[in-house]
């Protein structure tokens, strides 16, 4: 039986159409060394296009078959969308399409989990009823990553039921993802003596039938990145795991292996 899947990459092309606060850390410097401006990335526009093609590229070297869909929340969005017209079975959206609040909020939320929240409930919203009546998985991607040793037998009926994560392993664990986790702990729990701990955000997937917890899940999580007291210490990844806690008996964790580039110029990552 065919299995139909959606890879939704979420990116935002060129961020430095934003304009960010001093509190932001990325600091865009001039060749004198001044600080010209405050960013959430240090890439280029055509630095971001280059990546997403090899997102393309990895997605279409195991799932040759399936849709792509590109969601851009560029404020020029759709000065990009030609750069992926040689793809097949690919879409190019522009967030604003989705809804224009929700993407002026995303273009200019300092923290990047916000953004990548709000695009990607935005998107759900809005194609809702054609996500459920077409797709059996949603696998989203963020921009900036490709995968490769993808074992797709796990997208099968049985288990459109089934939330999908990467195996976080003890490096993630005791590296970026949690250097924040007591500012989260102590947000959501008043208290400490719960092991801090991330879901991988840069590729996971969903079973059709939870699209609209994951709905909820995605509002949830912007609206708490959103909080004053957490805006510039906690991640997405964090939330995803303790809002995710409660379907723990339908999630699967496998070992796919993801290579990119950080956002804050951390350098190349695999694992």
């Amino acid at each position: 039986m065919k299995i139909n899947k959606l890879f939704l990459v979420h990116t935002t092309i060129d961020v430095g159409s934003a304009n960010f606060q001093q509190q932001y850390p990325f600091r865009i410097r001039d060749d004198n060394n001044k600080i010209t401006s405050y960013n959430r990335s240090c890439f280029s526009p055509e630095e971001r296009i280059r990546q997403i093609i090899s997102t393309i590229l990895c997605i279409k070297n195991t799932n040759p078959n399936d849709r792509i869909v590109i969601l851009d929340s560029s404020r020029n969005a759709k000065d990009f969308a030609n750069r992926f017209n040689m793809f097949d079975n690919l879409e190019f959206i522009d967030s604003a399409d989705c809804s224009e609040e929700d993407a002026t909020i995303s273009q200019t939320a300092e923290n990047a989990g916000i953004s990548a929240t709000i695009q990607l409930a935005s998107y759900f919203r809005k194609f809702n009823k054609e996500i459920k009546e077409l797709y059996d998985f949603v696998v989203i991607v963020t921009g900036r990553y490709g995968f490769y040793n993808m074992d797709t037998s796990i997208f099968s009926k049985e288990n459109t039921n089934k939330i999908i994560f990467k195996k976080v392993d003890d490096g993630n664990r005791e590296g970026m993802f949690l250097q924040l986790s007591s500012w989260t702990l102590n947000f959501l729990y008043s208290k400490n003596d719960i092991e801090p701990n991330c879901r991988n955000a840069q590729l996971w997937a969903f079973g059709i039938d939870y699209l609209e917890r994951i709905l909820d899940t995605l509002d949830a999580i912007s609206y708490l990145l959103s909080h004053p007291k957490l805006k510039y210490r906690c991640f997405f990844e964090e939330f995803l795991y303790y809002l995710t806690l409660p379907y723990v008996e339908n999630i699967i964790e496998v070992n796919w292996t993801i290579i990119g580039w950080s956002g804050k110029g951390w350098g190349f990552s695999y694992g």
